[in-house]
């Protein structure tokens, strides 16, 4: 439960200062460059197969299964958790069971790309050839998260998401989907070193105005 505080309340707190950032700093500026064409490439192509090319859309039913059900296997054991079971399949949906389910292992398949953030992480190992191929992967796999959140959100009852009250879940899916949309263009466009120079940026901005 603490870990779930923890890193949902950073969620909280980084979507205001990036908020504050993009529409209150002088150092911000839209920008397109190559990193952002080849993410948005992959999430481009994902969308294009999933809601025009039907054979492929169906196939892919799969691996959204597959990484809800990773993502809440990932996060029960980042909190050393035990996993009993795993199951993916294409018409029976799937199943993870745990020995305790905390909101962020519940919640993590509808908020926090873990797939698409482990994959992305690999630029910083991989020869600069590579890294096209590895962001535009990560974009495939961020599109295939944020289109499953939505359906589980909007179009299903998902029992992950009723666990808990709706003032909670809710909140804390849409911003933390809203977060994961304007961050990734920031990392995108600053690197990883956003991650430590936003708080002081954002809080100037917001004091200086």
């Amino acid at each position: 439960m603490i870990l779930s505080i923890i890193i949902y309340l950073l969620i909280f707190i980084y979507t205001f200062l990036s908020f504050a950032f993009v529409f209150l700093s002088d150092s911000f500026s839209w920008v397109f460059n190559l990193w952002h064409f080849w993410f948005y490439s992959g999430a481009t192509v994902y969308l294009v197969l999933k809601l025009f090319i039907k054979p492929l859309r169906e196939n892919t039913l799969f691996f959204e299964t597959f990484q809800h059900e990773a993502t809440h296997m990932l996060f029960a054991l980042i909190s050393f958790k035990k996993v009993y079971k795993f199951q993916a399949t294409t018409s029976d949906g799937g199943e993870v069971k745990t020995e305790d389910v905390t909101p962020l292992i519940a919640l993590s398949p509808y908020s926090v790309p873990i797939l698409a953030i482990g994959i992305a992480l690999l630029i910083y190992i991989v020869k600069e050839k590579y890294i096209p191929f590895i962001l535009a992967f990560s974009g495939v796999l961020y599109m295939q998260f944020f289109i499953s959140a939505l359906k589980d959100i909007f179009m299903m009852k998902q029992p992950d998401i009723h666990r808990y009250s709706p003032l909670i879940s809710y909140p804390i899916v849409i911003i933390s989907l809203t977060f994961t949309v304007i961050f990734s263009y920031l990392l995108l466009n600053y690197g990883a070193g956003i991650i430590f120079t936003l708080p002081k940026i954002a809080l100037m901005a917001m004091f200086q105005k």
